[in-house]
């Protein structure tokens, strides 16, 4: 938690001319119980966005509700954290995990979805170039839609999302943890600010090392953690907006950008593995010589179209200083 207060000073932006300008504390945050409501209110809204969108996650027609279900997981595990005092009982750290499950169970599908949008998109020029192609890509992508729909609705159903959901809506609720020890702890307790701070601290520090690690990366393995903390960092500062400071607004925007670069990279990465498997089936080989050769030169192009992603530059220097500042304001002024 020290780190960040000792790497991250107004003087480490370049383009600072002098001491950030730092805001007061909001009113709220004076009153510990009041700010512990705040965060409940916020947890319990994304509780409720989540579920529902599940009946239309089940009924797998309509792509967007897969997306948008999976936001609102994310947005509620963070604000869940930020509820959750340092040693959560095992009961809290399930539903958290069945949450998290959920979310997981719908990643397929959801890839699915993003290619199957982007092959329509093909179909749907003037004059489609490789109409074939693209076609074979859509049917085979839409049968295993089908099929990854199926096993994220049977896994779902497993996890009983209806009783997660009465279950954290009680402990939220009721400011207590789900099993009987009088020891156990209880939700938003204690002192907002420092868990808050812990909590900032953690998704900063979280973001700056994979930020380092995915400098000049373009696999897998370094840009996806990313991914994750840049999700993570932007929707702690969600909660922190709802407090109305400053500098909240400016860095969820940089956040909102490079996720959207991210989102780009990712999508083709996982675009090319879709291919990948569908050109190495030796039975699909032998029987469509020519598509499988069709589907290799659709690979390449995707590698071009992410290097040039890449040539970019995946980081902005000027917005990782604002983020940068941005982050110190929030921690300093806690």
């Amino acid at each position: 938690m020290g780190t960040v207060r000792q790497t991250l000073t107004p003087t480490d932006n370049p383009a600072s001319t002098g001491p950030l300008e730092l805001p007061l504390a909001p009113p709220a945050w004076e009153d510990d119980a009041a700010a512990w409501d705040t965060v409940r209110t916020i947890a319990l809204h994304r509780l409720d966005q989540m579920m529902r969108f599940e009946p239309k996650v089940l009924r797998g027609e309509k792509p967007r509700a897969i997306h948008d279900f999976r936001v609102a997981s994310r947005r509620l595990q963070q604000a869940f954290d930020l509820l959750c005092p340092d040693n959560p009982s095992h009961d809290l750290l399930r539903l958290r995990h069945h949450v998290s499950r959920s979310r997981k169970a719908l990643s397929a599908a959801r890839n699915y979805d993003v290619f199957i949008r982007r092959a329509n998109r093909k179909l749907a020029a003037k004059r489609p170039s490789k109409k074939e192609t693209w076609e074979a890509i859509r049917d085979y992508l839409v049968k295993r839609r089908t099929k990854a729909h199926a096993r994220a609705a049977a896994k779902i159903g497993k996890l009983n999302l209806s009783q997660v959901y009465l279950r954290m809506q009680a402990a939220i609720e009721a400011d207590a943890a789900l099993n009987t020890s009088d020891h156990s702890p209880s939700l938003g307790k204690g002192s907002f600010r420092q868990k808050l701070l812990q909590e900032l601290e953690r998704a900063w520090n979280a973001f700056e090392s994979a930020s380092n690690k995915a400098r000049g990366a373009s696999d897998a393995a370094m840009l996806h953690p990313l991914r994750i903390a840049a999700k993570q960092l932007r929707y702690l500062i969600e909660i922190i907006q709802e407090f109305e400071t400053r500098r909240s607004g400016r860095a969820l925007q940089i956040l909102r950008n490079l996720q959207d670069r991210l989102g780009e990279w990712h999508d083709l990465e996982v675009d090319e593995r879709i291919l990948a498997k569908m050109a190495g089936r030796p039975r699909f080989v032998r029987r469509h010589l020519d598509l499988t050769r069709s589907l290799l030169r659709q690979i390449a192009q995707n590698r071009k179209s992410t290097a040039r992603l890449i040539a970019r530059s995946m980081f902005d220097d000027a917005a990782s200083d604002e983020i940068k500042t941005c982050v110190v304001s929030l921690i300093q002024m806690l």
